[in-house]
């Protein structure tokens, strides 16, 4: 299963700790070498140092063990694999049936549990997808007003009907007309709107975390395709005419408005800054490089009273930091600073090991001010 293949290639890379890192590619390495016996002691060294999530970590500390001849270990790992998350997915079932380096544990009865267990645990998490997917979708089109929690909007563009979520906290912890922050998402190869829009995951995005903490307004356009902020100006209209008309539609703190993004979402935020500087009390991004795909962004029309918070890292291989200084170096002024991370990759902001959630509501928290 390629899924499988390249996890444990990533493995190095996920939310580990440096020295917890260090020795989950030792044992990689020791597996790749055919080395089974140092592979399975390093991988049980890794596992006792902390309580690791990914349960992939165990799945290959599984297969190292199983490779040495070790199957009660082998048994025991994939016990805690599956306790992790190992399963959930159908063909991580199927693949692991099918796997010849397990064959010889076929015929025990704690093998014939693990997959029962894997099973088990699937089916109910298929339950509980699809009751989350109704609710939200229940929730999502229950958009006669904005109210406190997800509302889903729609804003006309010539032929099309370009959606927005507004979160609002549930509890707000003041009676003053709350701050808003907009924020541009990454990604735009989606087909279609409905794609994100009608994923309940998307309330897992960083930024609406953010906003129960700091007690703020989210506005979050979603971009597909063909309609996107990497090289649709349109997209950037649309976004205008969104914040144009919210005031009718929900009252907020004007003087207190910022807007940025993340990845392409950020390289959107500084058309953003060129173009409507004085409409944003400041702006922020994340894994961005300064610079637009349809036209030149002028620096010079700037507003250099108006904060830019910038952070990338250093093992972005998206947006290379060599490039994002060397703009940012040319045209920086006091009030745009920006931040480099020693890791995090191009999705930092996801990153726990980073604190990527931390960054986030740091970098709001000072703009918000």
């Amino acid at each position: 299963m390629k899924s499988l293949k390249i996890l444990f290639l990533l493995l190095p890379f996920l939310s580990f700790s440096q020295d917890l890192n260090e020795l989950i590619g030792q044992a990689q390495y020791a597996y790749t070498a055919k080395n089974y016996k140092m592979a399975s002691e390093t991988y049980q060294k890794a596992i006792a140092m902390e309580d690791i999530s990914n349960y992939f970590v165990y799945y290959y500390a599984a297969l190292s063990a199983n490779l040495n001849h070790e199957e009660d270990l082998a048994i025991k790992m994939l016990q805690k694999a599956t306790s992790k998350g190992f399963g959930l997915e159908d063909n991580e079932i199927e693949f692991i049936q099918n796997m010849p380096d397990f064959a010889n544990l076929h015929s025990k009865d704690e093998w014939k549990k693990v997959i029962s267990e894997m099973k088990n645990q699937n089916t109910a998490n298929k339950e509980k997808i699809q009751k989350a997917s109704e609710d939200w979708k229940k929730n999502l089109y229950d958009n006669a007003k904005i109210k406190p929690g997800y509302t889903l909007l729609f804003q006309k563009v010539d032929t099309v009907d370009f959606p927005y979520l507004v979160y609002v906290p549930k509890s707000p912890k003041q009676k003053s007309k709350l701050p808003v922050i907009v924020f541009l998402h990454g990604g735009t190869g989606l087909t279609n709107f409905k794609e994100l829009y009608e994923n309940p995951e998307l309330q897992s995005e960083p930024i609406f975390t953010t906003a129960r903490i700091l007690n703020a307004i989210v506005i979050y356009p979603i971009a597909r395709e063909s309609f996107n902020w990497y090289n649709n100006e349109k997209s950037f209209e649309a976004i205008m005419q969104i914040l144009n008309g919210f005031e009718s539609k929900y009252k907020y703190d004007k003087k207190n408005v910022v807007l940025g993004g993340m990845s392409i979402g950020g390289r959107a935020t500084f058309w953003f800054a060129q173009h409507h500087p004085k409409l944003f009390k400041g702006f922020y991004t994340f894994s961005a490089i300064p610079k637009l795909e349809f036209e030149p962004l002028d620096f010079s029309k700037f507003d250099t009273t108006r904060p830019i918070i910038s952070i990338n890292t250093k093992d972005d291989a998206t947006y290379k930091i060599d490039d994002v200084l060397k703009i940012y170096n040319q045209h920086k002024f006091d009030k745009w600073s920006m931040e480099v991370l020693d890791s995090g990759t191009h999705g930092f902001i996801y990153n726990s090991a980073v604190d990527g959630q931390e960054k986030v509501t740091e970098t709001l928290k000072k703009l918000l001010e």
